[in-house]
């Protein structure tokens, strides 16, 4: 966030995944370094994986990337304390 840069990290392979999908981006997601997620939804498993890392994880819905970043670094977005959705949802 300090040098106004964003990366994507690509989940073509966990996309359709039948199962073990959000643990498996929640750890792609860790290994790419980030610190925070910023999501529309996030089911336990994923929640769990990426809160154990220390990542904080944030909810956006119905907008723009460009307005959740601006919308993060304006303190507007709710920080979850659980899933926001059940499993396989």
């Amino acid at each position: 966030m300090e040098k106004n840069t964003w990366s994507v990290v690509d989940n073509a392979i966990n996309f359709n995944s039948p199962q073990g999908a959000g643990i498996q981006t929640a750890q792609n997601v860790i290994n790419a370094g980030a610190s925070i997620v910023i999501s529309g939804h996030l089911g336990p498993k994923a929640y769990r994986v990426l809160t154990s890392a220390d990542v904080n994880v944030y909810t956006a819905s119905n907008m723009k990337v460009s307005d959740a970043i601006t919308a993060f670094k304006e303190g507007r977005l709710n920080k979850l304390t659980g899933p926001d959705v059940e499993g396989h949802w």
